[in-house]
């Protein structure tokens, strides 16, 4: 391996622990650093997962017109004939399937979250835990909120599995959105709270705020709405937080997102 070489790898698992640690924009820059050697050496394979690890941050930021062209080329790298990255395809469809999320297309997520599942079978459990946890999403939001629960239930089994507090902790978030969905309210209140406190342990400030706004949204409709209201506050003082992180801009285009739309309307109620 060249120096080139090691430098890029050097930056992509940089900006893939800063992606992690919910620190875009500094990801996002090491990312187009090393896109930059891989592109000038042709290396097909780190080049796409270049590309899906940059989609999923701007993605996550509500910055889609900017994801899709990025996952376009990931998928065409993933799905070339006769060199196909069967763990690279699960992954941009994922992340095709949380933009689509993000959107509220929620028949675009179902399909290409089923499309991920498919690909990742039990050869990628991570794969598997997010794709689950989709349906389960898209279920409850169509509807079928029983069946969207024992879906997210199946996605917090697998995250068990892999042994990482972090995947436990994004499990238990969509299993509690599932469960207030379902009426569910205390096993809502309950994940929501578990995963807030692994996400500030973490200094993961959107997922603890999504965990903060399920737990007062479930603590509303449990009667306790002084506590809920304590939770909301809690929650928009992250948001502030995440300005400073992540600048203006792109907390703006995050709270664009029609699911964040979504869960901030509904807080409206507690901070007033």
């Amino acid at each position: 391996m060249n120096d080139q070489s090691t430098l890029a790898l050097a930056l992509s698992e940089r900006a893939s622990a800063l992606s992690r640690e919910e620190k875009f924009t500094e990801a996002l820059e090491y990312y187009t650093q090393a896109y930059q050697i891989y592109n000038s050496q042709g290396i097909q394979r780190s080049l796409g997962y270049n590309l899906s690890g940059r989609a999923y941050i701007l993605a996550y930021l509500g910055r889609y017109n900017e994801a899709q062209p990025l996952l376009a080329q990931a998928a065409a790298i993933a799905d070339k004939p006769g060199s196909e990255i069967k763990r690279l395809s699960a992954e941009v469809k994922l992340i095709t399937a949380e933009l689509a999320l993000g959107q509220g297309a929620f028949s675009n997520v179902k399909d290409n979250a089923e499309q991920a599942l498919a690909i990742a079978g039990t050869q990628y459990p991570e794969a598997s835990m997010t794709g689950k946890g989709l349906l389960g999403l898209t279920q409850a939001y169509g509807g079928a909120a029983t069946s969207g629960k024992a879906k997210s239930l199946e996605a917090l089994d697998l995250a068990k599995q892999l042994n990482d507090p972090w995947e436990s902790a994004k499990a238990q978030l969509v299993l509690a959105e599932t469960m207030l969905l379902a009426g569910d309210l205390q096993g809502a209140l309950s994940n929501a709270l578990q995963a807030q406190g692994v996400f500030n342990r973490l200094g993961q400030g959107a997922s603890e705020w999504r965990a903060l706004a399920i737990a007062a949204l479930a603590r509303g409709k449990l009667g306790d709405k002084i506590e809920a209201r304590e939770y909301a506050l809690r929650a928009s003082d992250l948001l502030s937080k995440l300005e400073q992180r992540w600048g203006r801009e792109n907390l703006n285009s995050f709270l664009g997102r029609a699911d964040i739309q979504r869960l901030q309307n509904q807080l409206k109620q507690y901070n007033d």
